[in-house]
């Protein structure tokens, strides 16, 4: 007895043992981030080998290729140190992602504590194969310019150097990126050439006329998106000029296309596609007209209280309107409108409403709420009378809980009103003293009924 109850300590030494080892090493399991909060108190796990997934790799100038280096074990903790024999070769990330720099060859080397695992990497050029234009004609009005752009062939090429020139600069003129500028009326082309390692081997033209002829249209927003539609016709003094469209899907963020106008600041003349126009003797900008195209939807309590947050969308969508947050005494709230003054709601609680052009407040649409008792069995006619302007609305409730109701309107059955409450819309009608009644059942068939006089004013 007394050799098994010494042996409990032992037992419990030895399970706190496992538990503690297994809530240090569960939880910082082979992190992945040594630096990290999680990784404090973590002891750390030296690598005894590394090796690469390649032994030998070719890259050309200017490409790239992924070294990757494996542990072991693979729950080392140690971080690899890549160098390069010649950075002037090859140059290599602390990730292991080799640059050709120039052709050669190198040694890359992935080491860790005192192992360490090596690729041979050589450098090659890829030659460039051809040069294209996005362009091979231009129109451009005097003192106007366009970008020409020119892509190589294959992409990856080692050389992607290209050189611009004119081949009369006081028609048109070519800076260092392909951008081209109407100097006088006239032609001139404008050659892209590919420079590979130095020498020319490829070459691309564009024939460009300058003249006042021309029709040019502007994105007029350095944020936007897509191209602007382009017009190489050349117009004589008196033609007839169809304007073009968002051809080129021009977009820019929060904002809408509206069309183009003569003046960057929409002062000008605005056209849309397919309007046309008259050719003066100079030549004719046009700039894109943007408008916001994000608005928002506030709401007014309109004599009532509380808050609500306002809404947001862009031109054309549609928004869910929130329900109604405000209250106002003796007053039931009817739904939205665009006008203070309306007397009924264009839009009900939790409508859908699409956006419009501008922002936009909706007021809240309140009508009179009165609260009537009715006693089981008992008929009564009460004495105060309800006025209201014709036109807004009127709300009776019955406070007690009846099986059924029935409401007329000056001793008329109102079809389908057979809610607990009412609401009248006096919009139609008639000025003057009316009455409105409601017949109340319990579960037993018993009935009771009230009647309450509303007086309508113009």
């Amino acid at each position: 007895m007394k050799k098994r109850t010494a042996c409990i300590p032992f037992l419990l030494f030895i399970a706190l043992t496992f538990f503690s080892c297994k809530e240090i090493f569960g939880k910082y399991d082979n992190p992945s981030d040594p630096s990290s909060d999680d990784y404090q108190g973590y002891e750390s796990i030296a690598a005894t080998g590394i090796r690469l997934d390649k032994t030998t790799a070719d890259c050309y100038v200017r490409n790239t290729v992924q070294l990757t280096a494996a542990e072991t074990p693979s729950e080392a903790t140690d971080v690899p140190d890549w160098k390069s024999s010649d950075t002037s070769v090859a140059a290599v990330s602390q990730t292991g992602l080799v640059t050709g720099v120039k052709t050669g060859s190198c040694i890359v080397t992935a080491a860790t504590g005192n192992y360490s695992a090596s690729c041979s990497v050589t450098v090659k050029w890829l030659a460039v194969t051809g040069i294209a234009l996005d362009k091979g004609i231009l129109v451009l009005g005097k003192g106007n310019s366009r970008q020409l752009t020119a892509s190589i062939t294959p992409s990856e090429a080692s050389d992607i150097t290209v050189k611009w020139k004119s081949s009369n600069t006081s028609v048109a003129s070519v800076d260092s990126s392909g951008k081209v500028t109407g100097e006088a009326d006239g032609t001139a082309d404008i050659t892209a050439t590919a420079y590979d390692n130095g020498a020319n081997t490829c070459t691309k033209t564009c024939s460009v006329t300058v003249t006042e002829g021309i029709v040019t249209y502007y994105a007029n927003r350095s944020d936007s998106t897509g191209t602007v539609p382009e017009d190489n016709t050349v117009y004589n003094a008196g033609d007839t000029v169809t304007v073009l469209g968002n051809t080129g899907n021009l977009t820019a963020s929060g904002y809408k296309f509206k069309g183009w106008n003569t003046a960057d600041d929409g002062s000008g003349t605005t056209y849309s596609a397919g309007d046309t126009f008259t050719m003066p003797s100079s030549a004719v900008d046009l700039f894109a007209v943007w408008i916001i195209s994000t608005h928002t939807v506030t709401f007014d309590a309109n004599g009532g209280s509380g808050t609500m947050e306002s809404q947001t969308g862009d031109d054309g969508s549609t928004i869910t309107l929130p329900l109604n947050q405000f209250t106002r005494e003796n007053y039931t709230f009817l739904g939205w409108a665009a006008e203070s003054s309306a007397a009924s709601a264009d839009y009900s609680d939790g409508a859908v409403y699409t956006i419009g052009s501008d922002d936009v407040t909706l007021y809240a649409v309140w009508g009179a709420a009165v609260s009537i008792s009715i006693s089981s069995g008992s008929s009564i006619t009460f004495t105060d009378v309800q006025s209201v302007t014709k036109g807004q609305s009127l709300t009776i409730s019955v406070q007690e809980t009846y099986s059924s109701y029935q409401w007329y309107f000056d001793g008329d059955k109102l079809d389908g009103s057979t809610g607990q409450s009412y609401t009248l819309d006096t919009s139609t009608v008639s000025a003057g003293v009316h009455t409105l009644t409601v017949f109340a059942a319990d579960s037993g068939g018993n009935l009771s009924s009230g009647t309450v006089s509303v007086s309508v004013i113009n």
